[in-house]
This record gives C-alpha cells, sequence and structure tokens, in this order.
C-alpha cells in the first residue's frame, strides 16, 4: 500500500467505475431501448478515443453521460478520488487512466459495435425492443438450474410454464380481473390446453418424421 503506482492505479480504477462503469450500467437498466444506447456508447467512444490521449478531463472530473439519465454518485469516495495529491501521484493516475482508456475502447467497439455508426441496430426501428443486456435471460437459466433440482420429473414443458407464469406476472394480471371474468378465462384456458396440448404434439410429430 505504500507503492504510490499501485494506489494510482486503484485510484484509476476507482474513477473508472464512478465516471463510466456505473453511470452505463444505470442507463442499461433505464429504461431506454438498445436502439437509443446507440447515442450513449457513441458518446462513451468519443470520450475514450480523447482520454487515451490526454485523460487530463477525465482526471477533473469530466462526466461521460447525461446526469438525468445516469447520475454519478457523488459520495465519500468519489470525494476522496478526486481529492488534492502530488504531482507525481496524478501523473502517474493519468497515466494509468489513458492506458484504461485505450483498452475499455478496443472492447468498447468490439462488443457493441451494432449500436455503434454504422451498425446493425444504429438505423433499424426494429431493435427498439432488444433486450440492452442478458440479465433476464440468466436469471431464467438460474431459475431453471432450481426447478430442474426441486423437479427432477418435470416435464420441459413444466419449468417453461413455470418461466413464463413468473415473468409474465400472470398472478398480478388475474387478481386485477373482476372474479367473473377471470373464472371465465380459467375455464377457457382449462378446457382448450388439451386440445393445444394435441396440436403441438402433431406439429413436433411431423416434423421428426
Amino acid at each position: 500500500m505504500s507503492c504510490e503506482v499501485y494506489l494510482a492505479g486503484a485510484r484509476a480504477l476507482g474513477i473508472v467505475d464512478k465516471i463510466i462503469t456505473a453511470p452505463l450500467w444505470r442507463l442499461l437498466e433505464s429504461s431506454i431501448s438498445i436502439s437509443e444506447m446507440g447515442a450513449h456508447y457513441q458518446k462513451l467512444q468519443v470520450s475514450l478515443q480523447k482520454w487515451q490521449q490526454d485523460a487530463s478531463s477525465l482526471l477533473e472530473r469530466e462526466d461521460v453521460f447525461d446526469e438525468q439519465l445516469a447520475p454519478v454518485n457523488t459520495d465519500q469516495r468519489y470525494r476522496a478520488l478526486f481529492e488534492e495529491h502530488t504531482e507525481s501521484f496524478n501523473i502517474i493516475t493519468k497515466l494509468i487512466l489513458e492506458i484504461l482508456s485505450s483498452h475499455f475502447l478496443i472492447l468498447l467497439e468490439r462488443q457493441v459495435a451494432d449500436q455503434l455508426p454504422g451498425g446493425a441496430f444504429s438505423v433499424k426501428e426494429a431493435s427498439t425492443n432488444v433486450p440492452k443486456t442478458n440479465v433476464l435471460s440468466e436469471r431464467d437459466f438460474a431459475q431453471l438450474d432450481l426447478q430442474l433440482r426441486i423437479k427432477p420429473s418435470a416435464r420441459i414443458v413444466t419449468h417453461e410454464e413455470l418461466t413464463m407464469w413468473r415473468n409474465n406476472k400472470t398472478v398480478s394480471w388475474l387478481d386485477k380481473m373482476q372474479p367473473e371474468e377471470k373464472e371465465k378465462l380459467l375455464a377457457e384456458a382449462r378446457k382448450s390446453a388439451w386440445g393445444l396440448i394435441l396440436d403441438k404434439h402433431k406439429e413436433r410429430k411431423n416434423f421428426v418424421c
């Protein structure tokens, strides 16, 4: 901990977290669509291109994203990262930030090429509802893994139904209905269930054949 280079590296990583990665994750968790993310990725790309040459402005608390959409958490850690330090410590931190920026730029242009100008999602309106992260699918697989352990004999269709039931918030949807309407829908579902199952079975059988 007495090594100035190690401390500067830790400080640089903290600045990256406060200014770049944490606000970016808040954007990804917000309600904006993946097509709208392209503009934010482009802003980050421009900033990284500048910082890999000279990270002085990043060391002086330059923000990347819109404060309204992705606010920076200016807590005690944030204030500690930007406290007054010796000139040599600031120079080392600046150099490390420039190295990090160059590597982050490579990763950004590789991982979100479709959202940057000229990419597949930069001009298509059809991409509006595309998920921005794989959090939901990872959560589904985690739930599936748990269900397979708890109900090893259950059919795949049962696991699929449980996943859809949870994700679609079916219970909340049914609870908002009038009792008569709810009972009618449930009766229709029970009545048509076997017909749907048989139709799907025939489709799969014909496909295999």
